[in-house]
Parts: structure tokens; sequence; C-alpha cells
């Protein structure tokens, strides 16, 4: 009997153990993350720098996609935002939704170089309670707060909002209410934005990123060294376009024997701004010991209408690169600068139109060819500038670089007028000597050969038929006059602008 009793007990501290081995094993299960395979996130599904979508499944065709980008694009322009997507249509738990949000966020700060990025996890399963999460970093906190500090509750609003949407339009085809559904979230995100932070800022003012603000990373923001300058106001490349634009600069700026600087504008500015900015560059940025020379250009992507694109070159640069203008605004040398940014804004979008960094690269690296190219072809006749710094002009003389304290052309003037000096001296030299060569004596009174008795006056009148008289000027010789103009103030070259 105690055998059989004891057998029973142990068998029920085995049923006891299993179970609660069981239930510890339920209850991990039900909190454990799924882990996101390393190629869950992809590059490929950045549309711009800015703006991230990824569709779980090919469902949404290419119009309403389109749509979405522009919608997202919309909102990263008013904001600064990054903003992602991911449009999932399988079930997931929401611990699981929690994580793909915030590794998505993390994913574009990490490859964008910014922290300031909001990322959405939009549940399209089929379920009859779906559950979206709104994850944000850096910035974004300020704007979209989850109420959990007795704030306003943005991003659940905004979720709220954006989930009615969907089912309001449950009616129409899948494309089109999801298309519906972000849009207004994007909007939202907008509108809250514009409203402002729900908290107090820092007194330093928001948050900036390390990355942002280094100068020696080509994926960076701003670069610069001894030679290149490039700045990507604007925000519009992703870091590994950036990088490859520093090295197309470093490479350009090598062979060219010219410092490079590239401006890519992200705010509205006067043309006149744009001018005096890249001029000032040019001459400031750099050291002129290695190369004499700068060229500057603007690139303006403020996504505002009528873009002014502005190219300045400083001091020999400009022998090589002139505008086709001196300094009384009168037509001299060829205008080298109007043909390398007409080659450039082929591929550059209209004023207002929809930026695509993939085309402004192509646009830069033609910018680069045509530097290049014309570098190759020589100096330029009939081009000059003033060089502030030392004090002297400099100039084109029969394809050599000339550098004096005259300035060219003015030492014309005077020569003209010692040559007719000497030239009305030499003619009265002349003029004596023939007189002295040759005596003429008085001649003979006609009288001499006539006789008063024989002479018979008549009346004679001269008549011209048709006869007209017509002053002909003779024009000076047409040709050119060196360049040496653009720009503001007193700058050491000259520059030109196109707007598009």
């Amino acid at each position: 009997m105690m055998k059989a009793k004891k057998f029973i007990s142990m068998i029920m501290v085995f049923a006891v153990c299993a179970a609660a081995l069981c239930l510890g094993t339920t209850v991990s299960a039900a909190v454990q993350v799924n882990p996101i395979p390393e190629n869950f996130f992809s590059d490929s599904n950045f549309v711009t720098n800015k703006i991230y979508i990824q569709e779980e499944t090919v469902r949404i065709d290419s119009n309403y996609k389109k749509y979405i980008r522009e919608s997202f694009e919309d909102t990263a322009k008013t904001t600064g935002f990054r903003l992602g997507v991911y449009i999932s249509s399988n079930k997931r738990s929401n611990e699981d939704i929690k994580y793909i949000a915030q590794k998505g966020a993390e994913f574009i700060s990490e490859t964008q170089n910014t922290s300031d990025t909001v990322f959405l996890y939009l549940d399209m399963a089929e379920t009859t309670e779906p559950y979206s999460y709104m994850y944000c970093t850096g910035k974004t906190v300020y704007f979209y707060s989850n109420g959990s500090d007795g704030t306003e509750d943005r991003i659940g609003h905004i979720l709220d909002e954006t989930q009615s949407e969907i089912r309001r339009s449950r009616s129409s085809n899948y494309s089109q209410y999801v298309h519906n559904g972000l849009d207004l979230y994007a909007r939202e995100l907008t509108y809250y934005y514009q409203k402002g932070p729900v908290v107090e800022l820092p007194e330093d003012g928001y948050p900036e990123t390390s990355q942002q603000e280094n100068t020696d990373d080509p994926t960076a923001i701003k670069y610069r060294d001894d030679n290149v300058y490039f700045y990507d106001e604007a925000d519009i490349f992703p870091p590994s376009d950036r990088k490859h634009i520093v090295e197309l600069l470093q490479k350009t700026s090598a062979d060219i024997e010219f410092n490079l600087a590239l401006y890519v504008g992200g705010q509205s500015r006067l043309d006149s701004v744009i001018e005096e900015m890249a001029a000032s560059g040019a001459e400031d940025l750099f050291s002129f010991d290695k190369y004499y020379g700068t060229v500057f250009l603007y690139i303006d992507m403020d996504g505002h209408s009528n873009a002014y694109d502005y190219m300045f070159c400083a001091k020999d640069a400009f022998l090589y690169y002139p505008n086709g203008v001196n300094e009384s605004g009168r037509y001299g040398s060829e205008d080298r600068i109007d043909k390398i940014l007409e080659a450039m804004q082929r591929y550059f979008p209209k004023g207002g139109s929809t930026i695509y960094y993939s085309k402004i690269v192509q646009g830069i690296e033609t910018y680069c060819n045509e530097l290049i190219y014309y570098k190759n072809k020589g100096l330029c006749d009939n081009t000059w500038y003033r060089d502030y710094e030392k004090g002297e002009y400099v100039h084109v003389f029969f394809g050599k670089i000339n550098r004096g304290q005259v300035k060219p052309y003015t030492f014309l003037v005077p020569g003209i007028i010692a040559a007719l000096i000497v030239g009305f001296i030499l003619s009265m030299i002349i003029l004596a000597a023939v007189k002295n060569r040759y005596k003429f004596k008085n001649p003979a009174s006609a009288s001499l050969y006539t006789s008063r008795k024989m002479m018979v006056m008549r009346e004679s009148d001269d008549t011209f038929l048709g006869a007209h008289t017509t002053k002909v000027r003779l024009s000076s010789s047409s040709g050119s006059h060196g360049g040496g103009g653009g720009g503001g103030g007193h700058h050491s070259g000259g520059g030109g602008g196109r707007h598009r």
C-alpha cells in the first residue's frame, strides 16, 4: 500500500513539474520577440533618402505607391524628419510589432546619419483589431508625444485617425484605401509639427547629431578637406551618394588643379545672396598655396520655382572658366560658365518640381566632366581679372598668364596718343624737307596771255544730276574685351548663373 501511494505521489510531482514547465514556456513564448533577419530592412526600400517604404506583400500598384511617396515627401520637406513605414499583411504579436517599428527607426537613423525619424508599422493583416505602432527618435519626440507624462496623446490620435480612414475606405480597392490612410497619416504629422512641440524645448534648442556637424566624414551632410568642400544643406543625398560626390570632387580637383566647393542649398535665397555666398566662399574657404584658384558651385534645391544655380571662379580658375563679360558688362571672351551650367542642368528638375537625388548626382558628374574638358582646352583668350590680394592684374596674352600693375588693354589709349604725337612730328619734318628742296616761283599774271579786246563773257551754270551725299562713320574694331565681372563687391574672379 505504501509503495502504491509513493508511486502515485511521484507521478503527481512529475505532472506538476511538467505543467509548470509548459506554463513557463507558454508565458515565455507570449513575450518572446521573434528575431529580425539581417536583411529584413534594405536600402532598396528608400524611395528617397528621407522616405522609406517597405511592403510585406506587393499589393499596392505603382501609381498609388507614387502617391504615397509624394504625400510623405511633402511632410518630410516641411518637418525635416525622415519617414519610414512598414506595411504588414501578416499577424504578429504586439511585442513583435513594437520591436519592428523600433528597429526600422534605428535602421533609418544609422544609414542616413540622423536621429530624427518617425517609423510606422501599419497593420494590414486580416484581423478584427489591427494594431499599428509609431516609433519616434531624436527631435520628433518633442512633437509626437504618447501622453505618458500627462501630455497630449498625439501618437494615439494620429493612429486612430489613420485606422479609421482605412476602415472608411474599405469599399475601394486595396491600393486606394492604404493610400488614403497613409495620406491622412502624413497630413496629421504635418499638422502636429506646425502646431509646435508638446513639451518645452531645451534651452540650447534641438539636440543635434554629431554626424551632421562632422566635416571629415564623406558620408556626412558637411565635408571639408584642404581642397574640397561639400555641403548637402538640402539633405537630399543618402550617405553612399554623398561619399561618391566627395570622391568625384576630389578626383576632379586633382585633375584640374583647382579647389572645388559644392553647396547644395536647401533654403530660399535671393539671387544676389547666392552670388555673394559663392564669391565669398570661393575666396575664403581655402588657402591658395597648392592651387591658385577655386571653383564654387551653388545648386539651388530649395524646392521652390525659379531655382537659381550659380558658379563663381576665383583667381586663376577664372582664366579657364570665364563668364564672357568684362567689368562694363560687354561681351568679351567665351562664356564657358554658362555652357557648363547648361550641360549640368539637363539633369536637374524645373524649380518647384519633384527632386530625384539620382538625377542630381548625374548632373554633378556632368559638371565635373565639363570642368576637366575646359581645363584641358586651355586658357581662354581675352580674359583677365584683378587680384585684389596681390594688387595686380592678371590676364591671358598669347596663351600665357601675365601679371602686372597695368590694367589690361588700358595701355592702348596712351599708346595711340603717343603714336599720334610722333606721327605729327614726323609729318612736320617731312613737309619741311620737301619745301626746302622745291623752291616755287610766283606764277605770271593771266593777263599776259589774254587780250582785253578779245574777251567775251558768257553765263555758265554747273548742274549736278541726281546728286546726293552720304556721311559714313568708320566703326572701330569689333574685337573682344577682357572679362572680369560678376558677383558683388570686390572679388578676384567672376561668375555666372542660370535659372530653371
